[in-house]
């Protein structure tokens, strides 16, 4: 998948509890043998797009049992809509596959999803966004996501 964090995460950083986080692209796969051109065209397209901000909204509830806190956020600068589409773009004709597409394109809901504890985004407040983050899963192991690249976009 295709983040920003709210918080600054190193590469090869490993958790199992989602810090504060701006969903762009969802879970995707890609094959061994492709992975490193679908990361390098994540890269080139994230570069190209550039940075973006956010201005956050009201605090909602999502997830298929709406137990998921989330702040909703407005795209400020339109860069973070083309992200996102130019992201699956990219993606898929790298030879990834999105593994859920039901809250992309037209249903693509920008949100930043809360933890306990965090404050994340207060209303009206403007977050800028100068990289976003690849994070993959890591089955069978205790910290079961792992980020894969943090790719500046300035």
């Amino acid at each position: 998948m295709v983040c920003h964090m709210l918080e600054e995460v190193p590469e090869d950083y490993q958790f199992s509890i989602w810090p504060p986080h701006l969903t762009i692209v969802p879970w995707f796969s890609v094959k061994e043998e492709a992975l490193l051109n679908t990361l390098l065209a994540i890269e080139e397209t994230a570069r190209k797009v550039g940075s973006f901000a956010i201005k956050a909204k009201e605090k909602a509830w999502y997830g298929p049992r709406n137990d998921v806190l989330v702040t909703e956020v407005e795209d400020t600068t339109g860069r973070l809509l083309k992200l996102h589409h130019s992201l699956l773009q990219s993606i898929q004709s790298n030879g990834g596959t999105i593994l859920d597409l039901t809250y992309t394109d037209e249903n693509y809901s920008p949100h930043v999803t809360l933890t306990e504890g965090s404050g994340g985004l207060q209303q009206d407040q403007i977050q800028s966004c100068s990289s976003i983050t690849v994070v993959e899963k890591k089955q069978r192991e205790m910290e079961d996501k792992q980020v894969v690249e943090v790719i500046s976009l300035v």
